[in-house]
């Protein structure tokens, strides 16, 4: 059992490389004056009711060009792919955005879910660790075989030079109708001469629901790489069938080294039309967490399609 899943991480070309506003139904919180029956006039009244509804709305629109201004300095500083930025800033600018956001959600009288904002395309642009381990996988193959087996395997693979090992795009893919999660990571080896996407496929729960943040409880599936450059120079009725080959089934494998190794909770401490900030526990390091910032692709579902299993 063991020795299928270091197989799979070491050999495995890929896998051992492997994160308008929130539609919030507002409604102005009008404070109405109640009065007695005195010398003021009902002229007096009505003026200093519009003059309260006034002062909300101003409270409200500056309450949300804060939040505006704190997800812009974000983005700002991590730019289109997060390199060269510190961690402390990182984090920093995180928890702003998190603070302003739930001022914004407590300023709302009426709220709706905001989940539905998570379906759709996603596109990695900061990792507070290797990007590959914006994957699910990853979390729940540490929990499997714990830290120091897993940091001994990432501290090989992390350091294997630029050209021999490259990372490209990471994407995470939603549906939120489903509860579904597709994992994508572009690795390549030996300069591009061969590449792939390595796929991990996931359902989730959510829990612990608010305006614009979420806990996600995603149960590992399977894992498989996907658009190999080696099997697109095979001959079609070769291609056919590596295509065919159904994906590894990692969360069972990893549930029978550890029962609840395959399962993983990632928290989205942030989302709306545009970004969305997860985070899940190491228990590790000055942050004891790892960080991963995502910008939006498209709003659509996508390819969510599931596959065949191997047997396990």
């Amino acid at each position: 059992m063991y020795a299928k899943l270091i197989i799979m991480l070491l050999l495995i070309p890929g896998i051992a490389t492997f994160a308008p506003f929130a539609t919030i139904q507002r409604q102005n919180a009008f404070v109405t004056r109640s009065t007695e029956f005195d010398d003021s006039s009902p002229s007096d009244s009505a003026d200093e009711t519009f003059e309260q509804q006034q002062e909300s709305s101003s409270d409200s629109t500056s309450i949300m060009a804060e939040l505006a201004a704190s997800r812009d300095r974000l983005l700002a500083y991590i730019g289109d792919e997060g390199s060269g930025v510190a961690r402390g800033e990182v984090e920093t600018l995180v928890t702003s955005l998190v603070d302003s956001s739930r001022i914004c959600a407590a300023s709302e009288k009426t709220q709706m879910s905001t989940t539905p904002l998570l379906t759709g395309s996603w596109t990695l642009v900061y990792s507070s660790t290797d990007s590959t381990r914006s994957s699910p996988f990853f979390p729940c193959f540490t929990k499997a075989f714990g830290d120091d087996v897993a940091s001994q395997i990432y501290r090989i693979t992390d350091s294997i030079p630029e050209g021999i090992k490259d990372v490209g795009e990471a994407k995470q893919t939603f549906d939120m109708d489903a509860n579904t999660l597709v994992s994508r990571v572009e690795v390549s080896a030996l300069n591009d001469l061969s590449s792939s996407i390595m796929t991990t496929r996931s359902t989730f729960s959510v829990d612990k629901e608010g305006a614009n943040e979420a806990t996600l409880n995603i149960s590992v599936g399977t894992t498989k790489p996907e658009k190999s450059t080696i099997v697109s120079k095979l001959p079609d009725f070769l291609k056919g069938l590596a295509e065919s080959v159904p994906g590894f089934p990692s969360g069972a494998a990893l549930e029978a080294v550890k029962k609840g190794s395959g399962k993983v909770s990632f928290e989205e401490v942030f989302f709306d039309e545009e970004i969305r900030v997860n985070k899940y526990e190491t228990g590790k390091g000055d942050y004891g967490v790892e960080t991963f910032i995502w910008k939006r692709a498209s709003f659509g579902a996508g390819d969510m399609s599931g596959e065949k299993v191997w047997e396990f």
